[in-house]
């Protein structure tokens, strides 16, 4: 079998390539290493580690501490959260409001006097108690331009209120809440 003059140059071109280049210095670094006089800066802390959720947060939850949660939690927040599908404060305290005789009553005060995500919270239970007051509701957060934090398993953001709004129509987001009461009492009394 004879060889082709293109493919001795292709079965040569490494060797040629590798003897050409030699040792080479690293690339300058200094620019990636402290500089002793800089102050220290810590990375930002994630929205969830300074909300008032999950710092005021202590199972068993009593109806007014889970309100208080509601009413001050600036997350949107899924049922299980980050890599370790950990029960969220905002959906043991939704719990916790629809165990409660007064359930509507409390809602209703998160739908006129809480954050943005306490209402998509009340919206929620609303979803699941009173049909036209959820209707109500969203028509009113359907119009809302703000934004909330999310956090959704392990992937936390920034959402639109109107688009959160059509997504807990279409999921059904206040039964889904819901029927993850037992597994979310069972992991945060299990933790406890």
């Amino acid at each position: 079998m004879r060889l082709r003059p293109e493919w001795m140059l292709v079965m040569l071109l490494p060797v040629a390539c590798a003897a050409s280049v030699g040792p080479q210095d690293p690339p300058e670094l200094a620019w990636a290493l402290p500089d002793a006089a800089a102050p220290r800066v810590d990375p930002p802390k994630p929205p969830s580690a300074t909300d008032y959720a999950w710092t005021h947060m202590q199972w068993p939850l009593a109806a007014d501490q889970a309100e208080s949660i509601l009413a001050n939690t600036e997350i949107f927040a899924d049922a299980a959260v980050f890599n370790s599908g950990e029960p969220s404060p905002q959906v043991a305290a939704f719990n916790v409001l629809l165990d409660q005789e007064d359930a509507l009553v409390r809602f209703e005060r998160l739908a006129d006097g809480s954050k943005v995500a306490g209402r998509l919270y009340a919206l929620c239970g609303f979803q699941v108690l009173n049909r036209p007051r959820y209707q109500a509701l969203a028509e009113e957060l359907k119009q809302s331009s703000k934004e909330v934090e999310t956090q959704f398993g392990c992937i936390g953001g920034r959402e639109k209120v109107a688009e959160l709004v059509q997504q807990i129509g279409k999921q059904k987001y206040g039964r889904y809440f819901r029927e993850s009461k037992t597994r979310i009492y069972s992991r945060l009394s299990d933790a406890g």
